[in-house]
């Protein structure tokens, strides 16, 4: 019996060292960018065949949105940053939403059945090198770049719009161009 127990308590351990071992193993270094203070080149297709690149975005302070399809919680975000896209585009503030992590077929998809709440670009990053690029872990990410392309707010999860540092970023760019 004591044999027994010994072999369980030794199996137990190391189950927890190898599972510990395994989270604490850092992705590849080219895996994920740092995220940059600055907006970092790129160049991506939307859904409707229009490229867009970094120099998209410098002019316009600009919410970057990646997420999935299979993200529930992007959904419910969506919801929200159809109403601020409608308040503020007429401000001059631009939204952009990047999917990655999926088919084309599947973004189509998801974007025709939610086409209500995605009247902004919806871009797909066929193979993630653009989500990577910009150090994108988890969906939903909201990044808000400024006019001149650096970053003011990274945000992950849902309640963006409740979050006081974006409210106060987004009060100090209410002004006309």
């Amino acid at each position: 019996m004591a044999l027994r127990s010994l072999v369980f308590l030794s199996f137990l351990i190391v189950s927890v060292v190898v599972a510990f071992a395994e989270e604490a193993v850092p992705p590849p270094a080219e895996a994920l960018a740092p995220v940059a203070p600055t907006i970092p080149t790129f160049s991506i297709k939307s859904l409707t065949g229009t490229t867009f690149t970094h120099e998209n975005v410098i002019g316009d302070p600009t919410l970057m949105i990646f997420f999935t399809p299979d993200c529930p919680v992007c959904t419910k975000e969506f919801q929200k940053i159809s109403e601020f896209y409608s308040t503020m585009k007429g401000v001059g503030i631009s939204v952009i939403a990047i999917a990655f992590k999926d088919t084309e077929a599947q973004v189509r998809k998801y974007a025709d059945q939610y086409a209500r709440y995605l009247p902004y670009p919806v871009l797909h990053d066929v193979d993630g090198s653009i989500a990577r690029r910009f150090g994108i872990e988890k969906t939903p990410t909201f990044m808000f770049y400024n006019q001149t392309g650096q970053r003011e707010v990274t945000f992950y999860g849902s309640g963006l719009f409740e979050h006081p540092t974006f409210e106060q970023t987004m009060a100090g760019k209410l002004f006309v161009k």
